[in-house]
Parts: C-alpha cells; sequence; structure tokens
C-alpha cells in the first residue's frame, strides 16, 4: 500500500451509486435523483442509466439537464410540446444521435421528475413500468 492509501484509503474517480429503496421504481429513482442533485445529497449531479442500455441516461443537476440524444432532428423541433415548456430557459446544446443539455427556469422537483419522465419515455423510447435504472451521484 502507498503513503496516500495509507493516509486517506483508496481513492475512486468514479461516482458512487446510490442505493435505492428496495422495489423502487423507475419513476420513484427519477424523482431521487432530481431532489438528490437539488439538495447536492451525495453530489450536484445526478446521472440515471438505464440498466439493460447504458446508452440512454441522463444528468441531472439544479438547473440544467443533459441526456443521450438518438435523433438526428433538433429536439425542440421533432419534440414540440415537451421542449416548448416554460420553465425550460434554452435548448443549451444538441448533438445529433449523440446528447442534448437544456438550462432551466425556477422549477420545483416534482414538475422536473415528471418532465424527466416524459423524456425518458417519449425520447429515449423507455419503458418506465419495466426498465431498472441505475443511480450515481457526484461533484461536478
Amino acid at each position: 500500500m502507498g503513503l496516500f492509501t495509507n493516509l486517506f484509503g483508496n481513492w475512486s474517480a468514479r461516482p458512487a451509486v446510490t442505493p435505492l429503496p428496495p422495489g423502487a421504481s423507475a419513476r420513484e429513482v427519477i424523482g431521487l435523483a432530481v431532489r438528490n442533485a437539488r439538495e447536492e445529497n451525495g453530489g450536484n449531479c445526478a446521472t440515471l442509466e438505464v440498466v439493460s442500455d447504458r446508452g440512454r441516461w441522463a444528468q441531472i443537476m439544479k438547473d440544467s439537464i443533459n441526456c443521450s440524444y438518438p435523433h438526428r432532428e433538433d429536439p425542440g423541433l421533432l419534440f414540440p410540446d415537451l421542449f416548448g415548456r416554460e420553465f425550460i430557459a434554452n435548448l443549451e446544446d444538441f448533438n445529433p444521435n449523440g446528447y442534448m443539455m437544456i438550462r432551466l427556469h425556477e422549477v420545483d422537483a416534482a414538475e422536473a421528475t415528471s418532465w424527466l419522465a416524459e423524456y425518458f419515455t417519449q425520447v429515449l423510447g423507455v419503458d418506465l413500468d419495466t426498465a431498472q435504472l441505475k443511480l450515481q451521484m457526484e461533484f461536478l
């Protein structure tokens, strides 16, 4: 063992997987991720991943959401009902078949959770009734 390990223990640059309540549904895990990011419980960035498909993910921070985006068209044009919500300040960036990032105005946790659940369903094509999500928290 090295001196650093002896003094500080094992260090890991990887975010810690957050234990989930037994039997938590995907919607409940999304709500937990939103609350944890806002309250900085374990970190200020929550990363959600679909267990069966690591290419379907979302990162949540207090005033922004970054998600995988598996489409070529502009999200605002392809999903106008989803991206036209008042609390979305702007579509910050998107990369076709890659990712998208939005900035948020003040929005409560329930509304952010509902929007993110719709995103997983509509944009990522995830069945939230059967999907399992993994949650990782980290400070960025």
